[in-house]
């Protein structure tokens, strides 16, 4: 019986125990509301009063959802932002916004250039325009008393001895006695072989193709612009005449009336197309098209020619360009030389178009300007002309006419050569030129050639024309520079400075009058220095 009780009694005991601790923990908490999960209701711990939230300032919402409203009280938009936006103040809140557009500077691979304005260097030099390296690099005259190259690069040197399988460049150019012929392996002024006699005795103006088993020259007779002749050859050495008077000029007051010469050819297959000079009596050189479906003829003017009409380019004459590339797109890009007005002096331009009649100049500032003596640069009748670009190794080589007076010359084939292929080369713009400092002490309207020879061989580029260097004094408070239609000066960008008394900088400007006047101190000496933009 004592057993009994005893066990009984331990039975109450668990039951109670049990009873006891599945109280505690049947009562759930909410997060927040106790400090201790375990603890009993009632006990001092168990009940905690969560203190009262209100959002205010830059933040609204509940004590567990806030948003931020405000940046240091200025109000932020709720719309949501797409992709690549940025935050930005749009004078009454911060919103999202696309990223701002229009920077005057802009890049191009590794080169910077600034698109417009002054760039400032220091506290006294000042460049108005593009301060960007031209993608052209003079390499020098290559061939002296020359004129109008047209050069291809291929294999079966005749000149070189080389295997054949290695390509060379082959250039047929004006010289004395008609059109010459030469090789090269680099190109490089000093590096041709030239051949001792004529391809061709008697004619120039050359233009040079090889398509299939022969190579096609077409060209003028010397002393003679009234009719283009076409010659062939199976090796590019020597060509005898295929067929004469191919085109000839136009009937009495047509826009070829007076004068004709070649101009790029092309071969597709199918179509034979000549962009060929003409020129009236009295009148400018503008460009045409004729097609044919032989070489040898006949061929067929367009009826709406001239297809390169002076309002295609800066004002003034059009033509020239002995080659022309065709891109993936189906555009076809050509090289000619154009002047302002007249058919002198002149620079090269790059025109595009898609069917041969319709041409776009692109850029509109010229891709070689005349910056050397023998360039003619800053005279009435100097000229670069006549280009004819090839592509070898991953760069483009472009050969021209160089003409320091058209009158007296002297004539001559310069090289210069981009660091693209063509593909590349049309969609940069090329009209972009590099600024060199020039050689001191040059007189009135002196060109200085400057040169720097740099690491690969080449020649930098050089645009400063020195107008006036050295020093002089203003009389009072200003001093005309130079005067007369003779000198453009429109095209210049001039910076000065003074080394009297006050040390102190010039101002130069341009009145439209083609005078140049510089503002400045009285009665001190300064140096004034002006090149091509």
């Amino acid at each position: 019986m004592k057993n009994k009780k005893h066990f009984f009694s331990l039975f109450v005991a668990v039951v109670l125990m049990a009873t006891s601790v599945s109280t505690a923990y049947a009562v759930p908490y909410a997060p927040g509301e106790t400090l201790d999960p375990a603890c009993h209701p009632g006990d001092a711990n168990c009940n905690v009063i969560i203190p009262s939230f209100t959002a205010g300032g830059d933040l609204a919402g509940t004590s567990t959802n806030q948003t931020v409203i405000g940046l240091q009280g200025n109000p932020v938009s709720s719309t949501t932002p797409a992709s690549n936006q940025v935050l930005s103040w749009n004078g009454s809140a911060w919103a999202p916004a696309n990223p701002a557009s229009g920077s005057q500077w802009a890049t191009s691979g590794n080169d910077i250039s600034y698109n417009s304005g002054n760039v400032t260097v220091g506290t006294t030099l000042q460049v108005d325009g593009q301060l960007t390296k031209s993608v052209w690099r003079k390499y020098g005259q290559v061939f002296a008393s020359a004129a109008e190259p047209s050069v291809l690069y291929e294999q079966n040197a005749r000149l070189l001895a080389v295997p054949v399988a290695t390509s060379v460049f082959k250039a047929w150019y004006d010289c004395t006695l008609g059109t010459c012929y030469a090789e090269s392996l680099t190109a490089l002024p000093g590096s041709w072989t030239v051949q001792s006699t004529p391809a061709l005795t008697g004619y120039q103006r050359t233009v040079v193709r090889h398509y299939g088993s022969l190579y096609y020259f077409f060209g003028c007779r010397i002393g003679d612009m009234g009719h283009i002749d076409v010659f062939t050859s199976a090796d590019g050495t020597r060509f005898t005449l295929a067929q004469a008077n191919i085109i000839t000029t136009g009937t009495a007051g047509a826009w070829d009336s007076l004068q004709i010469s070649t101009g790029t050819v092309d071969y597709d297959g199918t179509t034979w197309r000549t962009l060929y000079q003409g020129k009236p009596a009295g009148g400018v050189w503008q460009m045409g098209l004729a097609t044919a479906t032989s070489a040898t003829g006949p061929w067929t003017k367009y009826a709406s020619n001239p297809v390169f009409k002076t309002s295609d380019g800066p004002g003034g004459m059009v033509g020239g360009g002995t080659s022309h590339y065709k891109d993936l797109s189906g555009n076809i890009w050509i090289w000619p030389h154009s002047s302002t007005i007249g058919d002198l002096p002149t620079d090269i331009y790059r025109y595009t178009s898609t069917d041969w009649i319709h041409w776009t100049r692109n850029p509109l500032r010229p891709v070689l300007q005349r910056s050397a003596i023998i360039e003619g640069a800053g005279l009435s009748q100097g000229q670069v002309a006549d280009s004819s670009l090839v592509e070898a190794n991953g760069k483009t080589y472009m050969f021209h006419s160089t003409i320091q007076n058209q009158s007296s010359g002297p004539f001559g084939v310069s090289l210069e050569i981009a660091p693209m292929p063509l593909a590349q080369l049309v969609t940069t713009d090329e009209g972009s030129h590099a600024y060199v400092a020039p050689e001191q002490g040059v007189s009135n309207l002196g060109i200085v050639p400057q040169y720097v020879i740099t690491s690969d061989g080449s020649l930098q580029d050089k645009s400063f024309l020195v107008l006036r260097q050295g020093t002089f004094n203003v009389d009072g408070n200003s001093l005309v520079v130079f005067g007369g239609a003779a000198v453009s000066t429109s095209g210049y960008t001039c910076t000065g400075s003074s080394n009297g008394p006050t040390n102190g900088s010039i101002r130069v400007r341009y009145d439209g009058l083609d005078r140049l006047t510089v503002f400045g101190p009285p009665n001190e000496a300064y140096s004034l220095l002006c090149f091509a933009r």
